[in-house]
């Protein structure tokens, strides 16, 4: 635990330099093949392809429509076995959106259903901020049905935060409003920088 936490409070690198590291790391690690309907499969039975290859697929499609906004990375060596959901949607200091959610969403029931996941550390890459809470923009489009089934699903993704069968831990470095809030709560144990 410890070992994590101060690799933690290391200072980041530049996000292209990181996303460069992940990059490499994850072509190196993961060898996978395409289906003909374009789903990933990954070589030699390994875990779930949607969640190893999130950082390959932002590299190569940064213009894709659908952005990746929420990834996963799997530690390695003696870190074997913790797994970080990276919260990286800059423009909007991670705000709770609907696209947001729903890859959250899916990282989670990916992480519920693994077995080799021994803890799951919640942490985010935009600079000064953990988690901005609902994205109000957003949400000002949307009518009365459609915000009360939105909040309904934040809800739910936050329940499922904290059913996960594994230890959570929210690394908070900057601040957490609102829904981000929620989230850090929703976890096991909380981090923070100053």
């Amino acid at each position: 635990m410890t070992a994590v936490l101060r690799r933690l409070a290391v200072p980041r690198c530049s996000l292209w330099r990181c996303l460069a590291v992940s990059l490499r790391e994850t072509q190196r690690l993961y060898h996978h093949v395409l289906n003909r309907d374009g789903t990933r499969v990954l070589a030699e039975g390994r875990s779930s392809l949607a969640a190893c290859c999130r950082s390959e697929s932002r590299w190569q499609h940064t213009e894709a429509q659908e952005s990746v906004e929420v990834d996963l990375k799997r530690l390695e060596g003696q870190d074997e076995g913790i797994a970080e959901v990276l919260m990286c949607r800059h423009r909007a200091r991670n705000a709770l959106g609907l696209v947001f959610v729903s890859q959250m969403r899916e990282l989670v029931s990916t992480l519920s259903n693994d077995s080799a996941v021994r803890v799951v550390i919640f942490r985010s890459l935009v600079p000064g901020v953990f988690c901005a809470g609902a994205d109000l923009k957003e949400r000002a489009r949307m009518n009365n049905s459609e915000s009360d089934l939105f909040v309904h699903g934040l809800r739910s993704l936050m329940t499922q935060i904290a059913l996960l069968p594994t230890p959570t831990i929210a690394a908070m470095d900057g601040v957490a409003l609102g829904g981000g809030l929620e989230l850090a709560l929703a976890c096991d144990l909380r981090t923070a920088c100053e």
